[in-house]
């Protein structure tokens, strides 16, 4: 039943998602220090994380 598919979700979850966890920590500190730097790179990288 249901149980069985959440548990198999679980099981296969935890890499894809650290990954995920993961480009998305790099995209925000990218974010963050160009930010600092100036506001024409924060777009550029908008537009990178979008096709990420």
């Amino acid at each position: 039943g249901t149980g069985e598919t959440v548990t198999i979700v679980v099981q296969y979850k935890p890499e894809d998602y650290n990954r995920f966890e993961a480009k998305i920590h790099d995209l925000k500190q990218q974010m963050l220090q160009q930010t600092m730097s100036t506001g024409t790179l924060m777009r550029t990288s908008q537009k990178k994380s979008l096709y990420v």
